[in-house]
């Protein structure tokens, strides 16, 4: 592997269309899908968790905090991921959580293509929560019913969402549509990878940038990896 996709954000050489954007999402998202239909979370999604390889094709690495998770009587804990890839749920102190963590932290990750920047970045867990709520209005008891059950909860001041258009300026309707659907604070309501690959982003114009191409954006470092 040459690279991964954080030193790629970082590159201020490097310029991603909208193409090769889609392309890196996609090839995440497959990536995840699968690891979700064998039953396993990845539980530590973030961009030098996804290395990049000189033919472009990205893979998932670093499984060391994954789990495997469907059985309702199993207690799992929500120390995982980096606090600003780390879902709503877990933020709270949940003990039983699905595959929508590691949706939700893949949508901190395309945040993060689109601004070549960290979304959010809040200095500790609860700190993350008031940057969530602040940028997508913290949340009523009817969008998510169940946070009031969950460990940790505490309320927050209401704050109205700002829209996702002033967010990322840059992104289209279907990419803001999809990041709307990966954004959910119900993970009951939130969208599965498995959804997310067949969502009209990522079959309308342009097309995401096959892998041989993709590996033309100019990836040049190398990195040395150890886990």
């Amino acid at each position: 592997m040459e690279s991964d996709l954080e030193a790629v954000i970082w590159d201020r050489n490097i310029v991603l269309s909208p193409a090769d954007l889609k392309s890196y999402m996609q090839m995440t998202l497959k990536g995840l899908a699968y690891s979700h239909k064998k039953w396993v979370l990845q539980s530590d999604m973030k961009p030098n968790n996804l290395l990049i390889g000189a033919d472009g094709q990205l893979k998932l690495t670093d499984f060391c905090l994954a789990r495997i998770f469907g059985s309702p009587d199993r207690k799992l804990t929500p120390m995982v991921f980096t606090h600003w890839y780390r879902a709503p749920e877990l933020l709270f102190g949940s003990a039983q959580y699905g595959s929508g963590v590691d949706v939700w932290a893949i949508a901190c990750i395309f945040a993060e293509l689109l601004l070549c920047r960290p979304f959010l970045q809040g200095s500790s867990e609860i700190d993350q929560l008031g940057k969530f709520f602040a940028a997508f209005g913290t949340p009523r008891l009817h969008q998510w019913p169940d946070m009031v059950y969950l460990p940790a909860y505490s309320e927050y001041e209401f704050a109205p969402p700002q829209p996702l258009c002033s967010l990322f300026p840059m992104a289209r309707n279907d990419g803001l549509d999809l990041l709307s659907e990966m954004f959910k604070f119900d993970l009951k309501v939130r969208i599965s990878a498995e959804q997310a690959l067949k969502h009209r982003y990522l079959s309308s114009v342009p097309t995401p940038t096959v892998s041989s191409k993709a590996s033309e954006v100019g990836i040049t470092e190398l990195h040395t990896f150890g886990f």
